[in-house]
């Protein structure tokens, strides 16, 4: 076969022919490599799902626990000025 494409459709038929020509044995550790691939994605798949909800509700306790904005200012009437000073809190409390 001189051609290219000829050589193209001669591999693709020899891969055809491999794949017929497989014993049972080579097929069975061939679907046995595939299911444990798959089982490694399944695990991983399943722990990045756990680690979201673990970060999740870390971010529903920071949430919880974050002030509102703004309240420190209008505690010590400097609001509209900012964020208050080190020592204007430490003086009022």
């Amino acid at each position: 076969m001189g051609s290219k494409h000829a050589a193209k459709y001669d591999r693709i038929g020899q891969a055809y022919y491999d794949a017929a020509a497989m014993t049972r044995q080579e097929f069975e550790t061939e679907i046995q490599r595939a299911q444990k691939e798959l089982q490694g994605l399944e695990e991983r798949r399943k722990a990045r799902e756990i680690k979201e909800r673990e970060v999740a509700k870390g971010v529903e306790k920071q949430q919880k626990t974050a002030r509102p904005k703004g309240t420190v200012t209008r505690l010590f009437g400097r609001a509209g000025k900012g964020t208050p000073t080190v020592k204007s809190i430490r003086g009022v409390s």
